[in-house]
């Protein structure tokens, strides 16, 4: 995947996050289960520290 796509995937899943957090934390009423907020809540943690792994090696050469 190019890293336009990927960057447009990681914005979606951002927005898709708040959207939940949102519903969950201010409205008290969750749109999905426990579970599959913890799961995208990961994949964005893993993208965030996955590049910032990259730019550190860029960084370094």
């Amino acid at each position: 995947m190019n890293k336009k796509l990927i960057l447009e995937d990681y914005l979606k899943k951002i927005e898709k996050f708040q959207k939940l957090n949102e519903a969950y934390y201010d409205i008290n009423k969750p749109l999905v289960a426990d579970s599959e907020f913890d799961k995208l809540k990961l994949e964005i943690i893993k993208f965030i520290l996955s590049n910032t792994e990259e730019k550190k090696s860029k960084n370094k050469k």
